[in-house]
């Protein structure tokens, strides 16, 4: 039943790692192959996932993983094309917003609602000085942001299953990783050498859990 998954799964980390190690020697032709190459096998773990829990989920995690393959080549495009990444990855944001509510229902819980709104309040006061003209679009992509991880906290609080659970890690990770581009992208240099390997991989972790939240796994599988 999991074969497939897990096979692409592999496919992914390896993928990734030739991705970073395009990036390490400055091969940038083979870049630009295996950066969407990695969110495309992710796409396609997504639509072939077995069990779905459910298929409207299914389709809008799929939708927000096509955005993302946009945001994707919009970022790693020779001009300058952040904001339009950044719609791109906000549309997505907005398709996995609708996917957890879709299954774990707009119930609010103050405190974990609380508890995600600190961290991009205490990154956006740090950054703000060096935002410029950028900051409204970054203000707005970071409350979706945070909404996206705040909304599958809330629907594994109502499922307590273990695609829920794989849905809140995975949003986690996005968390991690454009706050870690954030920084990098307003204040060069403060990431070091490190930005591709933390960026990447938990992009990619987390863009690949969130497509293993499709899966109706128990919590013995």
């Amino acid at each position: 039943m999991l074969l497939l998954p897990v096979a692409l799964s592999l496919s992914v980390a390896i993928s990734a790692a030739l991705l970073l190690w395009a990036l390490a020697t400055q091969r940038q032709s083979l870049a630009y192959l295996f950066k969407p190459l990695t969110t495309i096998l992710i796409i396609v773990l997504a639509v072939t996932a077995p069990a779905p829990v459910a298929e409207g989920y299914r389709w809008l995690v799929v939708g927000g993983l096509l955005f993302g393959l946009a945001g994707d080549i919009f970022l790693m495009l020779p001009r300058d094309a952040f904001l339009a990444g950044l719609v791109s990855f906000l549309v997505g944001h907005l398709l996995y917003i609708a996917a957890f509510v879709q299954r774990g229902g707009a119930q609010i819980t103050p405190w974990l609602m609380g508890l995600y709104l600190v961290p991009p309040a205490v990154l956006l006061a740090w950054l703000r000085p060096h935002v410029g003209k950028l900051l409204a679009p970054v203000v707005l992509y970071a409350l979706v942001l945070t909404g996206m991880g705040w909304r599958a906290s809330e629907m594994w609080l109502v499922t307590t299953d273990l695609p829920a659970i794989l849905a809140m890690v995975g949003s986690l990770l996005f968390l991690v990783s454009d706050s870690v581009l954030a920084v990098d992208r307003f204040l060069p240099g403060a990431v070091g050498g490190r930005r591709d390997r933390l960026v990447l991989s938990t992009y990619f972790g987390g863009q690949l859990l969130i497509a293993w939240s499709i899966i109706g796994l128990s919590p013995g599988a």
